[in-house]
């Protein structure tokens, strides 16, 4: 099987990336892999930083392509822009600060007939809590505490660790829309691509198998540690969701914003 791997850095050198260094850690056999790296600024990537991650992966017979764009393109458009060139069996899509499971590739050699994977996602500080993925029905959410099969008519998770296959990948490009929804840039493009996208194309075999370790920012609302622009970003997508996909009347939505922010 032919496998991608997609790492989104911001203002990290690869040597500091908790996936990539995780994920070389537990390549112990040979794999077909591509690892496609994304720096998006907001500074180049050091030159020996790029030699020595590129040595490290040639001994491990993994190849490695390298994009750099210090402008902080919208992570829909990234994700849009691998998806629609690579021809992998599984694409998978990692933030920089994933702990890669040592079973990532055999897992999805023993899953390849299914569209999509997602791991189990535990929190970074409090690995026996886990919040990803759940089924969302409503203002209804129920956690997925354990491996098996998905309805995909109504799980939601986020897109690190998030596993696609070719086949689903064809499928969501039939209809000529883009796989992620540009009109997001960095915040809940995972929670629109699975109630819109996903839940468009009928019939999919989705399971949850393996596991990551990550860093959740929604925990940090939870601890009122929210910043003035991730509440801008979440007021953003309330209304490009309503706008969009339930066709509210944008005076409405207009004067719903002018009053959340004063």
């Amino acid at each position: 099987m032919n496998f991608s791997v997609i790492v989104i850095l911001y203002g990290t050198a690869i040597h500091e990336c908790t996936t990539i260094n995780t994920l070389l850690k537990h390549i112990n056999r040979p794999i077909n892999l591509t690892i496609h790296v994304w720096n998006n600024g907001p500074a180049l990537l050091n030159e020996q930083d790029i030699a020595e991650f590129f040595n490290k992966a040639t001994a491990l017979g993994i190849k490695v392509e390298i994009y750099q764009d210090i402008r902080n393109v919208a992570l829909s458009k990234i994700y849009n822009f691998f998806l629609n060139q690579n021809k992998a069996d599984f694409i998978t899509i990692f933030d920089q600060d994933s702990d890669v499971a040592a079973d990532l590739f055999t897992t999805l050699e023993q899953h390849q007939d299914l569209d999509m994977v997602l791991p189990l996602c535990h929190l970074r500080g409090n690995e026996d809590h886990i919040e990803y993925p759940a089924y969302k029905e409503g203002k209804q959410i129920t956690v997925i505490k354990e491996e098996g099969m998905l309805d995909a008519t109504r799980v939601v998770s986020i897109a690190s660790g998030l596993s696609l296959s070719k086949g689903l990948i064809d499928k969501l490009k039939q209809n000529n829309q883009p796989i992620f929804d540009e009109n997001l840039a960095f915040y809940a493009i995972d929670t629109m691509f699975f109630l819109h996208r996903l839940r468009s194309i009928k019939d999919l075999k989705i399971g949850c198998f393996g596991k990551i370790i990550h860093s959740l920012s929604e925990f940090e609302q939870k601890s009122n540690v929210v910043s003035y622009r991730r509440n801008l970003e979440l007021l953003y997508f309330d209304t490009v969701y309503k706008l969009n996909y339930k066709n509210k009347g944008r005076l409405s939505l207009y004067l719903r914003v002018i009053q959340k922010m004063f």
